[in-house]
């Protein structure tokens, strides 16, 4: 579940077969929203079929019942199936705001392959390879970076990688385990999106600090390559 904002809330499922599915979430109190985006999408009947992105889900929504009581009203925006050559049996999904837009970005098992789709109509976007490779040991998490406009960490279980959402691109930077140690968890920093944080096999907790990272988003396509310029992870 990825709350946006008070706004904006979602949910996404990605299933060990690749199915992928994003739900928007209401909350009502009675019969006023306490929590997520008032706006609805168009009835199912007034889409032309050349216009859906997906299949079409249930064509009646949900409704508040009577009474000061509290509802979740769920609306399903897409349903698709990722590229079936990979493994989705420890596949990780996340949900990343860029201003008004969303995106949605699912990995396959390794991590090797990270696909991106539009949350507004589940239009898919593209594909990236992070040439993650079998003894990396499988995804781990991933997590949008706040406060970054749309970068999202993907850890592996001997590496972080990181990825603009938005264009989408690799950045080119990583961030290594150190030997003996292998990373278990994930977490980014609210306030400072230059911080990581990796819990390890060993019961350590690991700070990672990414140097020149508030200058990514200034580059269109990281051509930057210089020492001064380069994007650097440090422990």
């Amino acid at each position: 579940m990825f709350f946006v904002s008070d706004r904006s809330s979602y949910l996404a499922f990605l299933s060990t077969s690749g199915d992928l599915a994003l739900f928007k979430l209401r909350l009502w109190h009675s019969r006023r929203v306490v929590a997520g985006d008032t706006r609805r999408l168009k009835p199912l009947k007034e889409l032309e079929d050349n216009q859906l992105q997906c299949a079409p889900s249930w064509s009646s929504l949900t409704a508040p019942p009577p009474g000061k009581y509290l509802h979740v009203d769920v609306e399903r925006i897409f349903w698709t199936t990722l590229d079936p050559a990979w493994s989705y049996k420890r596949g990780k999904v996340a949900v990343v705001a860029q201003h008004y837009r969303v995106f949605v970005v699912a990995s396959d098992s390794s991590g090797g392959l990270l696909s991106f789709y539009n949350g507004d109509n589940g239009a898919f976007i593209k594909e990236i390879h992070t040439r993650s490779r079998v003894h990396d040991g499988g995804a781990v998490r991933l997590k949008p970076i706040h406060s970054s406009r749309g970068l999202v960490a993907l850890a592996t279980q001997t590496r972080v990688v990181f990825v603009d959402s938005t264009i989408p691109l690799l950045v080119p930077v990583d961030c290594k385990a150190p030997r003996g140690h292998r990373f278990t968890s994930l977490a980014t920093d609210p306030a400072r999106p230059s911080i990581v944080y990796l819990g390890t096999s060993t019961g350590r907790a690991l700070v990672f600090k990414l140097h020149n990272f508030g200058a990514v988003r200034q580059r269109s396509e990281f051509s930057d390559q210089s020492p001064r310029g380069r994007v650097m992870c440090a422990l």
